[in-house]
């Protein structure tokens, strides 16, 4: 599944599936809101699913 993400989109969902707010990742990877949530949304599109599902596949298969 991470080969399918760029190293960016990766550590976004990393820390969405960690449960972190859309501001604390921006402020943890020092970018902006918006970038998080393409970010999130350029990876549910790869993975085909939504962003509670995403949250849940990163979590218990890396």
């Amino acid at each position: 599944m991470n080969s399918q993400l760029s190293p960016r989109q990766f550590e976004v969902v990393r820390l969405t599936s960690l449960g972190c707010l859309v501001t604390e990742i921006a402020a943890i990877l020092g970018i902006s809101r918006i970038a998080v949530t393409h970010h999130q949304a350029a990876a549910m599109e790869k993975l085909g699913t939504d962003r509670v599902c995403l949250a849940h596949e990163v979590r218990y298969q890396t």
